[in-house]
């Protein structure tokens, strides 16, 4: 092809209904920080004409990844032998949250893979794999089955160093908190970073779906835990301060419902009873 501006690969070309020629294509070197750090190469797909070697379209699959925020279905995260699929979360589908679920059963399990940036839902009976889901989150933690037939995620997105230019939130825009609908496979953000509110942790990371709608968020890398409501405004905010330039890791919150304030209310053994308040 002596008047196109890429390489072809010849080995891989397909005639469409009205003639034209689809193929792969080398593209120019890559350098989107909104995947990784590194300039990288990424092919592309292009339509020509037969008759004049014009290239008449071509596909920017790097773009179609980005804008489709599909950017897990191209990346690894920190694969190593060591630590293949770095499992890091497991739920089980209870009997009164099954309801919610018909394409799954009581007793399956609910896994998170952060390296495969995928997570699997296993039969309960037989072990078998019956449900994976994967392409817009990276370095995910902590799925959970919601009681309207959706599953949520921790979206960690790590990437990017920590500095004032980056605002602390690296390269791909910060942590998020995502829905999923298993039966459509569509997916979108619940909360993200905005101007009222950073929000990243690149590891670790917990959340929890509130009765009132609100969202309980464990920053565990920046030592917070926060309440956002689903307008994206920040209810209360704590932080696990260290000194004035550190802070520490906060692993989870949860918020227990009022009835749990009731161990406050139990009384302690008498002096000299050996039993303890909560049994023998």
């Amino acid at each position: 092809c002596s008047v196109c501006d890429a390489m072809i690969f010849f080995i891989s070309i397909d005639v469409d209904d009205e003639g034209y020629l689809w193929t792969p294509i080398y593209a120019s070197e890559y350098n989107d920080k909104r995947l990784t750090d590194a300039p990288f190469q990424f092919d592309r797909v292009a339509k020509f004409d037969p008759e004049t070697g014009e290239k008449l379209a071509e596909v920017d699959l790097v773009e179609a990844l980005v804008e489709g925020d599909l950017v897990g279905l191209a990346l690894a995260n920190r694969i190593k032998e060591s630590d293949i699929m770095h499992l890091n979360d497991v739920e089980v589908l209870d009997a009164e949250m099954a309801l919610a679920f018909p394409q799954f059963s009581a007793g399956d399990l609910l896994l998170s893979s952060r390296h495969f940036n995928q997570i699997w839902v296993v039969d309960g009976d037989d072990h078998s794999l019956k449900w994976w889901f994967m392409g817009p989150m990276l370095g995910q933690h902590d799925p959970d089955f919601q009681s309207d037939g959706t599953i949520t995620l921790f979206d960690n997105r790590p990437g990017g160093e920590l500095t004032v230019n980056s605002e602390f939130i690296g390269a791909k825009g910060g942590s998020r908190i995502i829905t999923i609908n298993p039966e459509n496979l569509r997916h979108q953000v619940r909360y993200a970073t905005d101007e009222r509110n950073t929000f990243y942790t690149p590891y670790r990371g917990k959340h929890q779906v509130l009765e009132n709608g609100n969202l309980l968020i464990t920053e565990t890398d920046a030592g917070r835990a926060f309440e956002v409501t689903p307008d994206g405004d920040v209810v209360w905010s704590f932080v696990n301060g260290w000194n004035e330039e550190k802070v520490g890791w906060l692993m989870k919150a949860t918020r227990y419902p009022q009835s749990f304030a009731a161990i406050a209310d139990i009384t302690c053994p008498d002096e000299g009873d050996t039993r303890s308040a909560f049994g023998t």
